[in-house]
């Protein structure tokens, strides 16, 4: 999952540093508790933003279910992103009512460990399944949620509705499938 808010550098050019600081910090006050209470790991802050990963738990590995080793962490995640886009549609802080989140949801393989150096230690979650994540986020509609067609396979059978879109990659001529989900 990577989520980024839309138009930040705008809205940080008109509020200053000091209250960007605390658009941030309130933003962050809703997103962390519920990635953490889906099972999720925050790789890493990127000012505005944020990466995060789901299912490096071995205890949400069902045993029956082959497919459970992808499935539940790409709805741990799923439900995570619409639990924030809904609660940040709610919230009534000054700071966040004109907020408004992109976050894209991939599902596959990455490579999960030290990408520093010996003077910098650096955990993170690092390949192409990252990096077509970030791509979804880019292309995603401020206050939507956009997830790939591998996560879209891993979810839909849960009672979620969505529209598909098709996306464009740069340095990429081909066009790719994309879920937007719809939230209540």
């Amino acid at each position: 999952m990577i989520l980024d808010i839309a138009g930040f550098s705008k809205i940080s050019e008109s509020l200053g540093p000091e209250r960007s600081f605390e658009v941030i910090k309130d933003l962050f006050r809703i997103v962390d508790p519920l990635i953490f209470d889906n099972k999720g790991v925050i790789d890493k802050k990127l000012g505005d933003g944020l990466i995060a990963f789901f299912g490096d738990s071995e205890e949400e590995k069902g045993p029956q279910d082959p497919l459970s080793e992808k499935r539940v962490p790409a709805l741990q995640a799923v439900t995570a992103a619409l639990q924030i886009q809904q609660k940040l549609r709610f919230e009534d802080s000054e700071n966040l009512k004109s907020i408004k989140l992109r976050i894209g949801i991939n599902s596959g393989e990455a490579l999960l460990g030290n990408a520093g150096s010996e003077l910098h230690f650096d955990y993170t979650v690092l390949g192409s399944t990252v990096n077509f994540t970030q791509r979804l986020e880019a292309a995603c509609r401020p206050g939507h949620v956009l997830v790939s067609e591998s996560t879209w396979q891993l979810v839909q059978d849960t009672g979620l509705q969505a529209n598909q879109r098709s996306i464009e990659v740069k340095n990429d001529d081909k066009h790719y499938p994309a879920y937007e989900l719809a939230s209540s």
